[in-house]
């Protein structure tokens, strides 16, 4: 018998969705079996998951806790600055020459105690100086006045921004026409030397205004920017300091003429102890600001001598160069 060609697609069409019942039992059988293998789980197995959760939700909150402690702690030993916040550029130009002065000490009495334990009897070459308390004693010393002369540094980085934000722009005109001025004043006058013992410039703004409160700034300590007092510069909260300070003095309200004389001073403090690489240099902060102290020494903005300024300029590129190289 010969089929037509409507009628085999309906023959294959209702076998296919009605299959005998024998094919259609076996099949739902089997798939039923499959169903119930695959969702099975043994009873040990789910308390083994339980107990396992139940051991890491613990271990979270154990190490919630220990940081949550560790940080009350922190706050509790945290010490306070070792003098309040500076009030003019003049007062903080003198806290830098103070601890730069009292560091150097502390580094030529270094030397002296070095020497004479070496030319001493008791002197070991394969020891060192190791088995000298008093010279460990210094040494501590010593860089607990190195971290002094960082802080000093930023404090006046500090009251820098806090005075650009006094200032604003309205004062950019006058400012920036009388820095060509007083550049050649700016240079010395702000680290210690020059004649004029009176005044105190900085991008051209007088600090005579400073002193007699016209601006509007407000002293601010590190503690701003969450900076630990005699803490080395790359411990803890320390080494975020410069990149906070460094997008702090960002902002466009900001005087434009104090600009590149804040960003010299962070950044030669950064490089100073050597703590570039704490930077999150992703959106290339360090790029901006090196392009804002150049355009300062153009402009005779910076206060030290374009010598030192250059310098750093060249230090920061080195780094950023090795950078690049390591990226690659």
């Amino acid at each position: 018998m010969v089929l037509s060609s409507r009628k085999c697609a309906f023959v294959a069409s209702q076998s296919i969705g009605k299959p005998n019942d024998g094919w259609s039992k076996n099949n739902s059988l089997f798939f039923s079996k499959t169903r119930e293998i695959v969702a099975k789980r043994k009873a040990s197995s789910k308390q083994q998951r339980k107990v396992q959760l139940r051991e890491e939700t613990r271990a979270m909150q154990l190490k919630r806790e220990e940081r949550e402690r560790k940080e009350k702690e922190e706050m509790e030993r945290r010490p306070e600055p070792p003098i309040g916040a500076a009030e003019s550029l003049r007062e903080a130009n003198e806290r830098i020459e103070e601890a730069d002065a009292k560091f150097q000490s502390a580094v030529d009495s270094t030397r002296e105690i070095k020497k004479m334990k070496r030319e001493s009897a008791e002197w070991d070459p394969q020891i060192g100086y190791g088995k000298f308390r008093e010279v460990s004693e210094q040494v501590k010393e010593m860089n607990g006045l190195r971290v002094r002369t960082y802080e000093t540094r930023l404090e006046r980085a500090v009251f820098l921004i806090e005075l650009a934000k006094g200032l604003g722009n309205a004062s950019n005109s006058s400012s920036n026409s009388s820095s060509s001025s007083s550049s050649s004043s700016s240079r010395s006058s702000t680290t210690g030397g020059g004649d004029d013992e009176d005044s105190d410039y900085v991008g051209g703004i007088n600090d005579d205004a400073v002193v007699a409160n016209d601006v509007g700034a407000v002293g601010k300590t590190l503690d701003a920017f969450d900076w630990v007092y005699g803490k080395e510069f790359v411990d803890e909260s320390n080494a975020r300091t410069v990149e906070f300070m460094l997008r702090a003095s960002q902002k466009k309200s900001q005087n434009d003429g104090l600009k590149p004389e804040i960003s010299f001073e962070i950044l030669n403090v950064a490089v100073a102890a050597e703590a570039l690489g704490c930077i999150n240099n992703k959106d290339n902060v360090i790029q901006k600001h090196v392009k804002r102290v150049q355009k300062g020494i153009d402009g005779g903005l910076i206060s030290p001598n374009d010598d030192a300024a250059n310098a750093l300029l060249e230090k920061i590129d080195a780094f950023l160069q090795e950078q690049e190289r390591q990226k690659q």
